[in-house]
């Protein structure tokens, strides 16, 4: 363990040295024994990162699932790393004629 941070809700951020124990942690049978040597109630939740790319085709059609499979097989990315995808402005508000959007 690298370091740890104390929420001011009781939660408890745990910061990790290696990678090769965070793959470790990720093993549901290993999370189980980490979890009940715990004292309190604890659940392990995964850490989630927002990217934008921007100027994409108002025509893509990234919301399909399929279509965020393929992106993490071409990027190497483990199955399920991209859990969803969206447009940051809605599509009604875009301007007539728009060809890009992030």
């Amino acid at each position: 363990i690298k370091a740890t941070t104390r929420l001011r809700n009781g939660g408890l951020i745990v910061e990790l040295s290696m990678a090769e124990a965070a793959n470790w942690l990720r093993a549901p049978e290993n999370r189980l024994k980490v979890t009940g040597a715990l004292e309190s109630p604890v659940y392990i939740k995964e850490r989630r990162f927002t990217i934008i790319v921007p100027f994409l085709p108002v025509t893509f059609g990234f919301e399909d699932a399929e279509w965020r499979r393929a992106a993490e097989e071409e990027n190497s990315l483990p199955i399920g790393s991209i859990e969803a995808a969206g447009w940051i402005k809605p599509r009604i508000r875009r301007s007539p004629g728009q060809k890009v959007a992030h």
